[in-house]
């Protein structure tokens, strides 16, 4: 990897959109063959069960319950599509040789945003507060240009001439000077006084995006610390559930548990595919804000 030349914040900005839509598009295709995987297990459940008739009041209880979560996935899986078919779409935007139904390689998370997304800590203002502080810069050059109406305006003149006659010619010279000095122009006195006023309000905004932006990162580094926590915590439990679904599905062929708790136990499977497909797509806005508020000397990652 090797790093751009300083880039502008609408530059950083555009890359970090598909940067994150791309690496979106990885987490929900993941999830989405979590969720396949798990209503296909709810299929397979439905069509092996005998007792789910109405006269067995705790067999039909269970049915409804294996209707209900398969539903319940279905509608997940209806929103996953619909979030990666818009994700698709705004990297085909860019990369328009793309299939309409390309698919990203698959690639781990951490080390996609390490590489693409990096979150270094420069000191350094972004290149949003650059250009705040430029603009106020620019607007305070003004003011001077504004003040300098008031300067005196000195001039030099000179004139000759020539006289011709019929016995003799005679020359006259003549030389002056001017000061011109607008002490009592009100026109001049409100430019002046509107352009101290932009450049105060400019400097006060380019303040504001840097306080504005220090509280951006500040945020997001507390965000990806909590979430990149959590992520761990759920890979440890997706094993544990993953342990538990399976010897469920066992109990439940062998008739030791109901179907309403095997329910249970996908239910608590479907919940967490969720809960951590959020928090995968909640650490990636927060890289983002981190990257886009990033000092502006660290460029764009690209690859040699």
């Amino acid at each position: 990897m090797r790093l751009m030349p300083a880039a502008s914040f609408v530059q950083r900005s555009q890359y970090a959109g598909i940067a994150s839509a791309y690496v979106s598009l990885l987490v929900l295709e993941a999830q989405s063959q979590e969720l396949t995987e798990l209503a296909e297990g709810v299929d397979d459940t439905l069509s092996r069960y005998k007792i789910g008739a109405k006269s067995n009041p705790v067999g039909y209880s269970g049915l409804l319950g294996l209707k209900s979560l398969k539903n319940r996935i279905m509608g997940l899986l209806y929103e996953n599509e619909a979030k990666r078919a818009g994700l698709r779409d705004r990297v085909r935007w860019v990369a328009s040789e793309l299939p309409p139904l390309w698919t990203p390689a698959k690639e781990d998370l951490g080390s996609f945003l390490q590489k693409n997304l990096p979150s270094k800590s420069t000191v350094g203002r972004s290149a949003a507060e650059n250009a705040a502080y430029a603009s106020a810069e620019a607007a305070g050059q003004m003011t001077s240009a504004e003040r300098a109406k008031f300067l005196p305006k000195i001039g030099l003149f000179g004139t000759g001439d020539l006289y011709g006659g019929n016995r003799s010619a005679a020359t006259s010279y003549s030389a002056g000077a001017y000061v011109q000095w607008d002490l009592f122009s009100a026109p001049n006195f409100g430019s002046m006084d509107q352009a101290g006023h932009q450049a105060a309000a400019a400097l006060a905004r380019a303040d504001g995006e840097s306080q504005r932006a220090e509280v951006a990162r500040s945020g997001a580094r507390h965000a990806v610390e909590s979430l990149e926590k959590n992520l761990t915590l759920m890979a440890e439990s997706a094993k544990i559930l993953q342990e538990q679904t399976s010897t469920a599905r066992g109990l439940f062929r062998d008739g030791s548990i109901t179907a309403l708790q095997l329910v249970e136990v996908l239910a608590r499977r479907a919940d967490l595919l969720t809960n951590r497909a959020d928090a995968q797509l909640g650490l990636i806005q927060a890289r983002v804000v981190l990257f886009t508020q990033s000092a502006a000397n660290e460029g764009l990652p690209h690859e040699e």
